[in-house]
Order: structure tokens, then C-alpha cells, then sequence
């Protein structure tokens, strides 16, 4: 699990905001990556990621990798493990090049055709039905497996006594108009390719890379002259970076949307610093991110996704949904081995604070509204009839005056709002009774639910806990899962066998006499504006009218997609559930998904 905490923030408030605070996920050799510096990322017509390192050949299909080397027998051949550039063509096929030359292979089928007489490529680029790249013996289009060598007249020119002759990346914009890079020039090939425009760099500086983007406006990324922008109407090249980062732009830009804005991201590299930029591309404003290391490659993929194929560390992803969900870390107090990490399993607002507790003996945290943190509350040291000799867990939380009450395995904590001082009170039992959700019908009547022994009493004026009901358990593995008050003052718990609702003329919970419900497992619960009652079961969501013991909805469509544990109700009467295999869904009152 990963300790991360998601904040939903709404459009208005992300726009006020031009520059997002970037969250990476990090890929790398603990994931199953084979190297950790990656050199080039692409993505293959089958949603397939491609990744390719200092050692070795990687397909990730979000998941799991799969590692292709040139001595493995795997299906792909390479002809080195070492991959410096790729791309991918129109037909699905994927384009390597390395030391000893340039490789095709269809990512279809994996036949793999190789062209070693190309040993030093500077960049691959897409060029209609094939590829376009510069090398020592010129610039060159592979359609199919037609070769053309493109002839141009090119002028040779000299620099501080080198003859330059060469260049460095070749590209074709959106209108497929040819363009190249040398040492101090961008060279603009007409249709016929015999007339070239130069535009050369204001500062005299080597281009590295060019890119155009859905406006055809030209990027050029140069050694030591920052980024420029090609205006093909003022027909000049014009600085758009601050001095202060332009000592060098070491490659890709490319555009990126996230949230309701455009950027270009571009690589950046000084004596000092190693990262990327957001370049804003309408005020020209950007934001430079420190990675503290080298960034090999920047992509795109067809979700929105940034991937940054980096030195040492693998593969950075920042998610398209940065604009409106931000990643705020929780720290891991302890170093627990069956355990290494532990998840968020409870938050609770208050009027001046965030409470939360983290599953797996890392604690209760205390945050203020800027989710800076207050309080952490570590072990305490208690000892029941198992020899329990701390706790560090909460479950469900809920204040009354300056005391915050907790739930716990043993009981309730009681914690001050203002000291932070922690008293634990105590089940009858003082056993693990695993005490979980609080339900309060009064100021002095509190339903608390526990997994394991049953549905508890609590008064919070006195501090006690008045009694117990047991529920009857058809099976050993019985649980229960959730517990609700209705707006119809009806207390009701589900379990692994069905619902149970407390029968106040009788003073016990009951089982709910349904034959579909008492059928099934039973976890999240939650009402409507209309009084019915969602339930995610073992086998999808349905809705049940609690008054008339009737099943209004049943969602069988949505029960190929396995069981499902939580539910909630929006304040515009929206469902939203959780699925173990669907990452969720909104149904309105019209009953559509």
C-alpha cells in the first residue's frame, strides 16, 4: 500500500494556481524493472509501456515488467542491452537504437529486423509511415524497409576552426516540412528539398532537439542557450527561459495537460540543478522542478500521464489528475517487518483539525486544516488478558467538547484536544474485542461496532460501557463489516451473512428475514435523499427500502465486476462505490451507471 493521502480539490480552486506541486511514483528495479537509468519510454498501440535502460529492454503493462536482453531467448532479439533512443512508428512497430546500430521490431508479432549499418543515430523521430533520423552518414527515412537517404544542399560552415558538417536531430513538423539541427542552426527543408531557411540561435548555441507542437509552433532545445521558440511568422528564433536556467536544455519538450491547463515540459540540466520545467505556453512563465538527477526522456502517454525516464532512480510518473488531486505524504513511524508500509484506514474532519489513524501499529496523526502535523500518538502501553502490551491503532473517531474519542482493539481512548493526554477505558472483557465504528443515537447512548464480539454500548457522559449484544453466528468466519443509523432511526449492522437491525421492543439485533440479502456478504452501507439504503455486497451494489424489507435495485450487470466494499451518497443523491475490479462508479437517481 502506498502512504499517500488523496485530497479532491475542485477546478476553481486549481486555477488560481499556475504551476502544479508535481507527486512522482516512482518504477525500479524493486518493481521488476531491469536498470535503473532509463534512457527512452514510448508506449505501443496496446496500452503496453516500453522502456528502455542502460541494461536492457522493459514492457510494463501496469502491473508487472517484462525484461527482454540481448542473450535472453525471449522472443525479442536486441542487439545491445544498452538502448539509447526509440520510437514508435505508425504500424506498431518499435524502433531501437544503440551502439551497434538501429533495430526494428513489430511489436505485434516481435519480428525483429535489424540495420547495423547505422551505428551512431542521434534521434529517432516519426516521420509518416516510418522513422527519420540524423546520423554520421547523413539523414535518413525507413518506410517499410525502403531506405532513402535525403539529399540536401547543405551549406558546411566552421566554428572556432571545426568544420561542421553534421547534425545533431532531424524532425518533420505537423505539415511534415522537414527540419534539422546543427551546431548553431535550425534548417528548414522545402517540399522539393532544394532550398533551405536557416534560423540560427541568437547566442550561437548547438541544437540538441526540436519539437512541434498542435499549433505547429516550433521548441528548440539547445546546449547552453536555453529553450527557444521557433516563430515561423516573425521568421526568427527568440529565448523563451530565464537566464538562470538556460545554461543548458539537454533535450525533449513535449506538451502535457494537466488539470484544466497546458504546459511544455522540457529536460533541463545546469552545473547545479537536474530536472524538468513547465513552461506556461501561453505567458510564457514557467516552474523548474529539481529532480537532483539527470532526466534521460520525457513522455506522454494516451491517459495524460508524464513519464520521466531518469538516471539512477528508473521511471517517474506524475498522474494527469495532479490538477485536482493532490498527494500529501504520512510518514511511517516505525519499522515494522510484516508490515514495512501501512495505509490510511480512517479520516476524520473536525472543525479546526484532521484526525487520522494508520493501519498496522503506525498510530494516530493529528493535522490542522493545511494538513501540517500536529500530534503523533505512538505506543501505549497497556496489558489485557493476551498480554497486549501497547496499542498504536485507532479505528473511528468522534468529539464531544475537548475530548476526542477513539476506537480501538481494546476499547476507546480518550484523548484531550488541548493537552494531547491519552486515557485508555476498557471492554468488560479486556480482550481484543476489535473495535471499530461509533454510531451515536444520543448524548448518552453510543452503538459501537466490533468485528468480532458483537455491538456494544457506550455512554460518553459517564465513560462506560453499559452492555452488549451478540449477534448470532451461522459460521465461523462471521464478521461484522459496517453499522448505520438511518434516517428512520433504524441501527443496523452487515455481516458476512446478511443484515442485522436492533429491534428495540425486543432489546436484540435480529437478522433481516430476506432471502437474497441474508445470502450474501455484506460490507459498505449507505442512505439516500430517498431513504433507501445501498449496499456493496459479494456481488455488486444494490438498493434495499429497509421499511418495506423490499430490494428496489439490483445491479446485476455490475456484479461481473466482483465484490464490492464501500459506498457513499453525494450531496446531489450520486452513489459512488468501490469494486475489486472497477475503480468506481457514480449512479444517479435515475438508476444509470
Amino acid at each position: 500500500m502506498t502512504l499517500v493521502l488523496f485530497i479532491l480539490y475542485s477546478g476553481t480552486s486549481y486555477s488560481q494556481s499556475v504551476f502544479p506541486n508535481l507527486t512522482f511514483r516512482t518504477l525500479n528495479t524493486k518493481d521488476g524493472l531491469s536498470d535503473n537509468t532509463v534512457n527512452y519510454i514510448t508506449q505501443g498501440d496496446d496500452g503496453q509501456m516500453w522502456l528502455g535502460t542502460a541494461n536492457g529492454l522493459n514492457s510494463y503493462d501496469g502491473n508487472k515488467f517484462t525484461n527482454y536482453y540481448r542473450d535472453k531467448g525471449d522472443g525479442i532479439e536486441l542487439n545491445q542491452n544498452g538502448i539509447s533512443t526509440m520510437v514508435k512508428d505508425s504500424f506498431n512497430n518499435l524502433w531501437i537504437s544503440d551502439r551497434v546500430g538501429l533495430t526494428k521490431i513489430s511489436l505485434n508479432n516481435f519480428k525483429t529486423t535489424f540495420y547495423r549499418q547505422f551505428q551512431t543515430i542521434n534521434k529517432l523521430a516519426h516521420f509518416r509511415k516510418g522513422i527519420l533520423f540524423a546520423s554520421d552518414a547523413g539523414i535518413f527515412t525507413i518506410e517499410d524497409t525502403a531506405i532513402t537517404r535525403i539529399k540536401i544542399p547543405f551549406e558546411t560552415y566552421w566554428i572556432n576552426s571545426d568544420k561542421i558538417d553534421q547534425f545533431n536531430c532531424a524532425i518533420s513538423d505537423r505539415e511534415n516540412t522537414l527540419y534539422l539541427g546543427s551546431a548553431i542552426r535550425v534548417h528548414k527543408i522545402s517540399a522539393q528539398r532544394k532550398e533551405i531557411k536557416y534560423y540560427q540561435t541568437p547566442n550561437r548555441n548547438s541544437i540538441l532537439d526540436i519539437y512541434f507542437d498542435k499549433n505547429n509552433c516550433g521548441w528548440v532545445c539547445t546546449w547552453g542557450g536555453g529553450l527557444l521558440q521557433l516563430d515561423q511568422k516573425a521568421d526568427s528564433l527568440r529565448q523563451v527561459l530565464k537566464p538562470e536556467h538556460s545554461s543548458a536544455i539537454t533535450g525533449t519538450a513535449i506538451e502535457w495537460k494537466i488539470g484544466n491547463r497546458e504546459y511544455l515540459v522540457a529536460r533541463v540540466s545546469t552545473d547545479k540543478e537536474n530536472g524538468i520545467i513547465l513552461l506556461d505556453r501561453i505567458s510564457l512563465n514557467y516552474k523548474f522542478y529539481d529532480l537532483k538527477t539527470n532526466v534521460n526522456s520525457v513522455f506522454i502517454d494516451r491517459n495524460g500521464n508524464l513519464w520521466l525516464g531518469v538516471k539512477g532512480q528508473g521511471a517517474l510518473i506524475v498522474s494527469h489528475l495532479q490538477g485536482i488531486i493532490e498527494s500529501i505524504p504520512i510518514v511511517t513511524t516505525k519499522n515494522n517487518p510484516k508490515y514495512p508500509t501501512a495505509n490510511v484506514y480512517t479520516i476524520h474532519e473536525t472543525k479546526e483539525h484532521f484526525w487520522l489513524n494508520k493501519r498496522y501499529y503506525q498510530g494516530i496523526f493529528k493535522y490542522d486544516k493545511n494538513w501540517n502535523l500536529i500530534k503523533e500518538f505512538g505506543s501505549f502501553n497497556v496489558k489485557d488478558i493476551y498480554q497486549i502490551n501497547q496499542i498504536e491503532e485507532g479505528y473511528d473517531f468522534n468529539l464531544v467538547g475537548n475530548t476526542m474519542y477513539c476506537t480501538n482493539d481494546l476499547g476507546m481512548f480518550l484523548i484531550d484536544n488541548n493537552t494531547h493526554e491519552r486515557k485508555q477505558i476498557f471492554t468488560p472483557e479486556r480482550a481484543n474485542v476489535k473495535l471499530r465504528s461509533i454510531v451515536p443515537v444520543n448524548d448518552s447512548t453510543w452503538f459501537i461496532r466490533s468485528f468480532s464480539k458483537g455491538i456494544y454500548v457506550f455512554n460518553p457522559k459517564t465513560n462506560a460501557f453499559i452492555t452488549k449484544y451478540e449477534l448470532p453466528k451461522p459460521s465461523s468466519n462471521f464478521g461484522i463489516n459496517y453499522l448505520i443509523k438511518t434516517s428512520q432511526n433504524f441501527i443496523i449492522a452487515s455481516t458476512n451473512q446478511g443484515l442485522y437491525y436492533y429491534d428495540d421492543q425486543l432489546d436484540k439485533f435480529s437478522l433481516v428475514d430476506h432471502l437474497v440479502l441474508n445470502n450474501l456478504y455484506i460490507f459498505g452501507m449507505a442512505e439516500d435523499q430517498n431513504n433507501l439504503l445501498w449496499l456493496s455486497t459479494s456481488k455488486g451494489i444494490l438498493s434495499y427500502n429497509m421499511k418495506k424489507n423490499q430490494i428496489i435495485s439490483e445491479f446485476d450487470q455490475y456484479a461481473e465486476m466482483g465484490t464490492s466494499y464501500r459506498v457513499a451518497v453525494d450531496s446531489s443523491n450520486n452513489v459512488w462505490f468501490s469494486n475489486e475490479k472497477a475503480t468506481g462508479h457514480g449512479i444517479r437517481k435515475r438508476n444509470e451507471c
